[in-house]
Order: C-alpha cells, then sequence, then structure tokens
C-alpha cells in the first residue's frame, strides 16, 4: 500500500495525478486512492498497532526502493495518518 515513484518517473498530466496521489513525494507514502479505502477507521488503527509492533527491520515495495533499516519507524511514518 505504500509507494514511492521518483519525480520524473512520470510526466504530463500523469506527473501532476501522481504528486497529488502522495506517489512522489520526498518520502514513501500511501497514495490519496488507497487511504479513501480504509471506511473503518477504528479497525484499520486496531490492525495498524498490530502491525507497527512486529519487529520489522526492511520493508520490500513493489513501487519504490527497500527500507533497508529501522522498517519499524518507517510503517510508523508511512500510516502515520491514520493514526491521528
Amino acid at each position: 500500500m505504500v509507494q514511492h515513484f521518483p519525480p520524473a518517473w512520470f510526466s504530463g498530466w500523469r506527473a501532476i495525478v501522481a504528486r497529488l496521489d502522495r506517489m512522489t513525494g520526498a518520502e514513501p507514502a500511501v497514495p490519496q486512492k488507497f487511504r479513501l479505502g480504509f471506511v473503518d477507521r477504528k479497525a484499520a488503527r486496531a490492525a495498524l498497532q498490530r502491525i507497527v509492533a512486529w519487529p520489522a527491520e526492511k520493508v520490500l515495495m513493489a513501487h519504490g526502493s527497500a527500507v533497508t533499516e529501522n522498517g519499524q519507524a518507517f510503517i510508523a511514518r508511512a500510516f502515520a495518518w491514520l493514526a491521528r
């Protein structure tokens, strides 16, 4: 659910859409289109608490560079919008 494309990955109107969808920001993030899918925020927050408790050191992403250290903190940052 976390994506991160280099800013130059998209061009034209697609670059604008990608930026607005949070896919090309400074740090990997959950795109806006996925955030809108979290309709049961209470259940999602409970699941996030369980996931953040995992002793994750590394995170492998399909769309973005692998996180090679501090995976647990990375996951917490990427989903900070949900924890609020």
